[in-house]
């Protein structure tokens, strides 16, 4: 039996297994049964038909903590391996929201703010207004713009807060 080799003119190799009869064609075997492939992997394998899974992880760019989940023999060995404590363990299994905030050590302020729908009920879950955030920090809810501390200061603008002149920020001093 000797290998023959087709080449077409594009990139292309094909080559087949068989012998040349007497009339000089190629007689081969192209049935299924017939066709082993070698160094294939077969999907009906389920990767079963690799000789080193270790080495096939790496090769597939696995570092050592993501080869170290990849075979955990359980949840608490894949949690260890990416370095989760208790807290973090518990997060991972809570079956709800709030059991991973309990998990966790929030209180009900801090699950209301984790769960706040935007920034004003997060404002609410923790008590504060708008204006008090602003006030608390020398800020006007909208930062004035002015030009210099006297017309900060006839816009109301109190010594030490904050406004603008233009797009600079600037502190009133006097």
């Amino acid at each position: 039996m000797a290998d023959i080799t087709f080449t077409t003119a594009t990139p292309f190799l094909f080559t087949v297994s068989g012998e040349l009869n007497s009339a000089g064609e190629v007689v081969c075997d192209l049935r299924p049964s017939a066709l082993t492939p070698t160094g294939v992997l077969l999907a009906e394998n389920n990767l079963d038909d690799l000789d080193d899974a270790p080495t096939a992880l790496t090769n597939l760019g696995g570092t050592a903590t993501g080869v170290a989940v990849f075979t955990a023999e359980n949840t608490p060995a894949a949690q260890a391996a990416i370095g989760a404590g208790t807290a973090g363990s518990a997060v991972f299994i809570a079956a709800t929201t709030a059991d991973a905030q309990t998990a966790i050590g929030a209180t009900g302020t801090g699950q209301a703010l984790l769960t706040a729908a935007d920034a004003t009920a997060a404002r609410t879950a923790i008590g504060a207004a708008a204006t008090t955030l602003a006030n608390a920090a020398g800020v006007s809810a909208a930062l004035g713009n002015f030009a210099d501390d006297a017309a900060a200061a006839t816009g109301g603008v109190a010594v030490g807060a904050l406004y603008r002149n233009g797009s600079i920020l600037m502190v009133r001093v006097a």
